[in-house]
């Protein structure tokens, strides 16, 4: 009886792990505040005109993927010039609550928002630049998924969950887009699943590029302005997923 209950608790286990990583992988997880030192630093809503200097491509957010090598992947953003990825230098590993990276951080001009730049991208995700596990738990507050991510440090970023109108939350298959950013190719992966429709929208919402009967599984962006955007892949059977990714 004590073999059965431990081999029960090892399943469930490893449901809530697999559970974890996936609601991590399919968020894209929009920065709400950080708390450093104690202090909370609110970011400015998405579309916000205050600051009115806030630039057209702020778009403060973190994503977790996989990618060509079947590898994990984090990239974080809060403009075209200012951003955070997982480096080439280690491995990154996601288990049910925590993650394992080691980042390097790419900042240009600050866009006015400078104390969040600093808060964000370097103290919270860069840290001392080394190899660092962040502790993560997703809870439904409201009706709204909200992700935080706790430092080794003890500071906290807390990010919720944004949905495109034309995501279907239901209906995701395993896609997987790469590199990411991106200067003139956007390679597209599938798991099990056939690709109909591309559609590639501005952070504005406005539809880019279309492909349908869809072929290639890559698409030449090269054409698109700097900046980020939304590739809305649909399958044949009906399933949809919506990805970020930055152009260079």
């Amino acid at each position: 009886m004590k073999k059965i209950i431990c081999c029960l608790l090892c399943l469930c286990a490893g449901l809530l792990s697999s559970s974890a990583q996936q609601e991590l992988l399919d968020g894209t997880w929009v920065l709400d505040y950080v708390v450093v030192d104690g202090t909370t630093y609110v970011a400015p809503p998405l579309y916000s005109t205050t600051p009115p200097c806030l630039p057209f491509d702020y778009f403060p957010s973190i994503s977790f993927g996989i990618d060509g090598t079947g590898e994990y992947e984090a990239f974080a953003v809060l403009t075209f010039n200012n951003w955070f990825h997982d480096s080439v230098n280690a491995t990154m590993t996601i288990d049910e609550t925590t993650f394992t990276t080691w980042g390097a951080v790419t900042l240009g001009e600050c866009d006015c928002i400078c104390d969040l730049e600093n808060l964000y991208l370097s103290t919270i995700l860069a840290g001392d630049f080394t190899l660092r596990t962040f502790d993560y738990i997703i809870e439904n507050i409201s009706g709204t998924d909200v992700l935080t991510i706790t430092t080794p440090e003890g500071d906290h970023a807390v990010f919720y969950n944004y949905v495109l109108a034309t995501d279907d939350p239901a209906k995701k298959p395993r896609v997987s887009i790469y590199p990411n950013p991106s200067k003139k190719l956007l390679h597209i992966d599938t798991e099990n699943t056939t690709i109909e429709t591309v559609n590639i929208f501005s952070i504005t919402g406005t539809k880019v590029i279309r492909y349908t009967n869809f072929g290639p599984q890559s698409i030449d962006i090269s054409q698109l302005a700097n900046g980020l955007y939304f590739v809305e892949i649909i399958s044949t059977d009906g399933y949809t997923s919506v990805q970020r990714f930055l152009k260079q």
